[in-house]
């Protein structure tokens, strides 16, 4: 019954949202359409835009959830999730995605298609979509899967407050996640700049003209940075942890660039955002497939790993070419003149190939996760059953296992010899 009803919820929703947004394009090329209307629909779409991102997101966390679950990779310990309560169940997780999906269509819809409220709404419509999402998701009653939705406000209560708390795997996968919302987090400026200053000239409140848009886009690296040094704090252990941190430091560096050049523009800025960038993109997508995918060894047949949770190799041949690639979109911004609204159309275009990387990003990540704790539990059991009470207290009744063959058989985790 769920399934169905949260295919109800997100058809609906994407009906309604694409009438909305085939209305809002039609406003934007009306000639007979006022300039007014105009900039206050390209600033909607620019808000929606970013909603609309943070909601991808969330589909693709639950399309990385039914990989894991078909591949029987535990996400469930990873994320330290009790099995018992609907955090840790598919079908409730779903739940969530498909009611914003039908709270983002029917805003778009009403916003654009309709007259209803009149003036005052047509303003607010993207108001009333946030403050509906945000009750539904901190409402402090016991509906609505409320556990789940405390397990989802402690996460991000450790993501804000994080030199205060220990870092945990899912902290550090949730603030990655944030890091490719980047364009969601400077929608906020965006969003009180035009409430608070006015309609009349939306186009101050872009990133031509606010050093604050490119700080709120920042944050999310801000965050990363603080965590990881809050891991070597915490253990004393350089490399990785500092060795991450440089890694977003550069990052960082590349965001505030950019940002100046789209204030300043000018020939020396242009050329530290490319530098910055390249550096970034190299250091990056070596530490995307070494450290966080774990894969490359030498030692392992194809130059893999040891353990697969995936029985095609071409799903890591895939993710290694198409990776590096998805992190070069910043080419584009070098492509297209900064006076010419990029950061409307172009860094959206960025903005979605980056969710789409984020998405792959996250199913390797976890994957090569439970593949290294199998790998640490299987080494932990040879050093029990190197000595004699070892071997007795786990098989008293059984020999020494005899070698396996190429592949041993371990359910749906391979493993490489």
């Amino acid at each position: 019954m769920s399934n169905i009803v949260n295919g109800l919820l997100t058809g609906v929703g994407l009906i309604f949202g694409v009438m909305g947004t085939v209305s809002a394009v039609q406003d934007l090329l009306d000639e007979d359409s006022s300039d007014d209307k105009q900039k206050v629909v390209s600033s909607h779409m620019q808000i929606y835009a970013g909603y609309f991102l943070m909601l991808l997101m969330a589909w693709l966390l639950m399309l990385a959830c039914r990989v894991w679950s078909e591949r029987e990779v535990n996400y469930q310990l990873i994320f330290e999730l009790d099995p018992r309560l609907s955090c840790g169940k598919l079908k409730a997780l779903t739940q969530f995605p498909s009611l914003f999906t039908l709270l983002f269509g029917v805003a778009v819809f009403l916003n654009f298609n309709t007259e209803l409220g009149g003036e005052v709404m047509f303003l607010y419509y993207p108001v009333v979509l946030i403050a509906a999402t945000l009750l539904v998701l901190f409402l402090p009653l016991p509906v609505l899967h409320h556990r789940s939705r405390l397990w989802f406000a402690v996460a991000h209560w450790h993501l804000l407050m994080v030199p205060f708390y220990p870092v945990t795997f899912s902290d550090a996968l949730l603030g990655d996640i944030y890091t490719s919302l980047r364009y969601s987090f400077s929608d906020i400026e965006l969003l009180f700049c035009v409430y608070i200053e006015g309609w009349e000239e939306p186009e101050r409140c872009g990133s031509s003209r606010s050093r604050l848009m490119g700080f709120l886009s920042a944050l999310p690296f801000v965050w990363r940075t603080i965590q990881c040094l809050r891991r070597w704090f915490d253990t004393r252990d350089a490399f990785p942890h500092l060795a991450n941190w440089l890694k977003y430091v550069i990052t960082i560096g590349t965001v505030v660039a950019l940002s100046e050049y789209r204030i300043h523009g000018g020939g020396v800025t242009l050329s530290f955002f490319i530098s910055l960038s390249v550096l970034s993109t190299i250091y990056s997508s070596y530490w995307d497939m070494v450290i966080d995918f774990q894969l490359g060894h030498r030692q392992s047949r194809h130059y893999l790993r040891e353990i697969l949770a995936f029985d095609s190799l071409w799903w890591y041949k895939g993710a290694i070419i198409i990776n590096p690639i998805l992190r070069m979109t910043w080419i584009l911004f070098v492509i297209f003149d900064p006076n010419i609204q990029h950061s409307n159309i172009v860094s959206f275009i960025v903005a979605l190939l980056e969710v789409f990387r984020r998405g792959l990003w996250v199913v390797f990540r976890v994957e090569s996760e439970h593949c290294a704790n199998i790998a640490r539990r299987r080494e932990k059991e040879r050093r029990d059953l190197s000595s004699p009470r070892g071997l007795w207290e786990a098989n008293p009744s059984r020999d020494l296992p005899s070698p396996g063959g190429l592949w041993e058989d371990t359910g749906s985790v391979r493993i490489m010899t």
